[in-house]
């Protein structure tokens, strides 16, 4: 794999995460978007992989100390088992 496919993997593996995330916790996308201080249609685009490339830092920090989970584990595949 080049280093770009490997990129644009975790880039998929992050936007399934906040899916899996939102959907777990039965939160709404006005929640999910509170919890990573981001609008509503922001998160909209980032699930639907239009803006993939344009998250702040802080954003995938805050849903990374919401969740407790470590922002690097954010761009790995996760399953419900290392959600919970």
């Amino acid at each position: 794999m080049t280093i770009k496919e490997i990129n644009d993997q975790k880039i998929m593996n992050f936007l399934e995460n906040i899916k899996l995330l939102r959907s777990h916790y039965s939160f709404s996308k006005k929640k999910m978007a509170e919890i990573m201080g981001i609008s509503v249609k922001m998160l909209g685009k980032l699930e639907s992989g239009e803006m993939s490339k344009r998250l702040s830092a802080k954003s995938l920090l805050r849903l990374s100390a919401f969740f407790s989970i470590s922002a690097d584990l954010l761009f790995e595949k996760l399953s419900l088992e290392e959600i919970e």
